[in-house]
Formats: C-alpha cells, structure tokens, sequence
C-alpha cells in the first residue's frame, strides 16, 4: 500500500467514526438534533413541513443505517489496512 493510498484510508475511518459519534450522539439525544434541523429546515421548507419531516422517531429511523454505514465504512478500512500491510 502506497503513503497516499494508506493516508486516505486512515483519514476515511477517521470521517466514519466521526458519522458514528454523531449517529449515536443522535440517538442519545434526538430531541437536540430535531431542534437544529427544524431552525435549518423551517425557511427552506416552511414551518408545517419542517415539523413534520423533523421528527424524534423519523430521524431515529434515519440515524440508525447512519451508524451501520459507518461501522462498515471503518471496518472495510481496517481490513484493507490489515491486508495491505500485513
């Protein structure tokens, strides 16, 4: 594995466990991301969709193939890492 190939990777698992952090930061505490995406949602789609769209249980759906994607993206990270190098 060359530096550049090997760097990217490395900083590739670093932005997947950040996605991780936040999905389950998310999940511990939708009611703060539900707040932040209504402010950032209500002057692009108005205030009925925006509290419709940014709900505590849509966004739970939403988190969790997040964290999954994540997890797999820091896990395929690893394996080539692994295989390169050992």
């Amino acid at each position: 594995m060359d530096e550049g190939s090997l760097f990217f990777t490395v900083v590739w698992m670093i932005v997947s466990l950040g996605f991780v952090a936040l999905g389950i930061y998310g999940l511990k505490r939708p009611e703060s991301l539900v707040d932040l995406f209504r402010r950032t949602g209500t002057p692009m789609f108005g205030r009925r969709v925006s509290e419709r769209m940014y709900t505590a249980s849509n966004l739970r759906w939403a988190l969790i193939p997040f964290i999954v994607m994540g997890l797999s993206f820091v896990t395929i990270g690893a394996v080539s890492i692994a295989t390169r190098l050992g």
